[in-house]
């Protein structure tokens, strides 16, 4: 396995493994102590972050240049 699919692997794990957490264990008491709109909100910044680091070049894809994918 080469360095960008253990980081992809990575990422991976940590987007799933943060929406398990907060999605069953710590959703209760973190909605309890930040309130309904601040859970949606951090919750949303955790997903977004994770997420987005299972592309570490988004701007390529866009630009369709060096690196895009074949269909571009």
């Amino acid at each position: 396995m080469d360095l960008r699919q253990s980081f992809l692997l990575s990422a991976a794990i940590v987007f799933v493994g943060s929406h398990v957490i907060l999605s069953h264990q710590f959703r209760r008491p973190l909605m309890g102590w930040l309130g309904k709109m601040a859970f949606t909100a951090i919750y949303s910044l955790v997903a977004f972050i994770t997420f987005g680091w299972t592309d570490p070049m988004p701007g390529r894809r866009m630009i369709c240049g060096h690196g895009s994918p074949p269909w571009c």
